[in-house]
């Protein structure tokens, strides 16, 4: 009796579970669906839901438990394999191409991999309604404005030399960038036109300033050196040297560097034009004083022999 019963239960079970599957609708299952590996039963791949989490799942052990799993269209097309340390997307115009998460000597990567068609056009990330974020090339890096996706700050390189730049057109494109630390703090500001604002000390080895004219025309033969009564005056009433600003004005509008040593280099070609002019009249006093001593000594014979 127990040997007929056998079969009419496990045939019964069957009936049940192929009752519940569909396979041309529909199907719900709790638990598991674990399909094994035709060349390994200990092998399987499971679909599944662990701690209210819905995951797809490579099981057991021997051929195909670590080769993870591979998601392919009609005609064998891959569309999607994972596999560990690695995902990768492969390009639906090319199967050859693919774009790739990783780890690579435990370093996190983003890679463009194989072969053909979209393998060098990098990678764009993109927000809703194709909205550009963020591309990636090779040379290149770009995030564009999220007020204007014309305008971009790029990272790249060009004729062998790194460079930032601000790109495209538009709201953005010419406004230059700054550089914040914590709590927004301005640190650095390049504008459009090249000039670059710090804010901050500047600590250097060496500065070279490109500047012209200089200040040389202070001696040719048509300059105009003030008298130093003009000088004297200037001082007593103003408190500062002619066509050098005030230390108000200095404290209020700041000092260009440049502008400024011209301006110093000028101060000291005219005391230099001055202090020859003085050795001049100096070198003539002293003449002129010998000359005296000489007449004194002349004078004194003279009124030696008489006596």
């Amino acid at each position: 009796m127990r040997r007929i019963l056998l079969p009419i239960i496990l045939l019964g079970f069957t009936m049940v579970i192929n009752a519940q599957w569909n396979p041309n609708g529909d199907n719900t299952t709790s638990g598991a669906v674990i399909t094994k590996n035709p060349n390994n039963t200990g092998a399987s791949a499971a679909l599944s839901w662990y701690n209210d989490t819905a995951r797809i799942r490579i099981g057991g052990s021997g051929n195909g438990a670590e080769n993870g799993f591979l998601i392919q269209g009609v005609g064998e097309k891959k569309l999607f394999e994972v596999n560990d340390g690695f995902a990768r997307v492969f390009n639906p115009s090319n199967g050859n191409a693919n774009f790739a998460l990783s780890w690579w000597n435990n370093f996190a990567r983003l890679r463009i991999g194989g072969g053909g068609d979209g393998v060098e056009n990098g990678f764009l990330i993109q927000g809703v309604g194709e909205k550009k974020l963020f591309e990636v090339n090779d040379g290149f890096a770009r995030v564009f404005n999220p007020n204007n996706r014309a305008a971009n700050f790029t990272m790249s390189w060009f004729n062998n030399i790194a460079r930032l730049r601000i790109g495209g057109s538009g709201e953005g494109a010419s406004n230059g960038f700054e550089i914040h630390s914590v709590g927004e703090k301005k640190l650095m500001k390049l504008t459009h036109n090249g000039n670059l604002a710090i804010y901050g000390k500047i600590e250097s080895k060496e500065v070279k300033i490109s500047l012209t004219p200089t200040a040389d025309f202070v001696f040719e033969n048509n300059y105009d050196l003030p008298t130093l009564e003009f000088i004297e005056k200037h001082i007593k009433e103003k408190k500062h040297l002619p066509e050098i600003a005030s230390a108000r004005e200095m404290e209020k509008n700041g000092l260009n560097i440049g502008e400024f040593q011209i301006q110093l280099l000028q101060k000291i070609e005219e005391l230099t034009l001055y202090t020859i002019s003085q050795e001049k009249k100096i070198k003539t006093l002293e003449k002129q004083t010998e000359e005296i001593k000489e007449l004194k000594s002349l004078v004194k014979q003279l009124l030696e022999s008489k006596k």
